[in-house]
Formats: structure tokens, sequence, C-alpha cells
């Protein structure tokens, strides 16, 4: 139950941080993703 709420309060707070982003800072945040993806992919090197 504490699970389901937990995960309930997430997605809405999600939501709510989605809404207020500009395009601007979404696609930062893709970009973002997308690179920490390819930097799994390749070892990065600390």
């Amino acid at each position: 139950m504490m699970e389901e709420n937990k995960k309930r309060l997430v997605e809405e707070f999600e939501v709510e941080l989605n809404r207020s982003l500009t395009v601007e800072e979404m696609n930062f945040l893709a970009w973002v993703d997308e690179r920490n993806k390819q930097q799994q992919v390749t070892q990065p090197t600390f």
C-alpha cells in the first residue's frame, strides 16, 4: 500500500515538473538522457 502511494506521488510530481519545464529545458534533459545512455554503452573513462 505504501509503495503504491509513493509511486503515485512520484508520478504526480513528475507531471507537475514536466508542466513547469520549458521546451528548452525538456530538450536539454532529453539530450542529457541520450548522452547517459551512450556513455553506458561505451565505458566512461574517469
